[in-house]
C-alpha cells in the first residue's frame, strides 16, 4: 500500500494519464485486465510460483503488453531464469543482492 501510494504521488507529479493497476497474480490470470493493453507490467514477487505456474502467468500477461511494452519479473536469485512465451523477448536480467530482475519486450501483438 505504502509503494502504491508513493507510485500514484509520483503518477500525479508528471502530468501523463497514466493509471496504476494494482491486481494480484491469480487476477491476472481472471481476465480481469482483459482488452487492456500496458506498456509496462511488474510481476512483483512471484517466487512462489513453481515454473509451470510461472510460465502460466507470463502467458496470460503477455497478452495485455502492448507492442514494444515490457514485462519486468523480480524473482530471487536462484530460481532458472525464466521461460518466455512466443511474442516476449528476453531483454536482460540484473541481480541487486538476492534478487534478480528481468525484462522482456513484446515483439508483436498477441495471437
Amino acid at each position: 500500500p505504502e509503494a502504491a501510494a508513493l507510485i500514484e504521488r509520483n503518477i500525479a507529479s508528471t502530468g501523463l494519464d497514466v493509471s496504476l493497476v494494482l491486481a494480484s497474480v491469480p487476477e491476472v490470470l481472471r481476465s480481469t485486465l482483459s482488452g487492456r493493453t500496458f506498456d509496462i507490467v511488474l510481476l512483483d514477487p512471484p517466487y512462489a510460483l513453481d515454473g509451470d505456474a510461472l510460465a502460466e502467468v507470463l502467458a496470460a500477461v503477455g497478452e495485455v503488453v502492448a507492442v514494444g511494452g515490457e514485462v519486468w519479473l523480480e524473482a530471487g536469485k536462484h530460481r532458472p531464469d525464466p521461460v518466455w512465451p512466443a511474442g516476449l523477448r528476453h531483454e536482460r536480467s540484473r541481480r541487486y543482492g538476492e534478487t534478480v530482475l528481468h525484462t522482456a519486450v513484446r515483439e508483436e501483438a498477441p495471437q
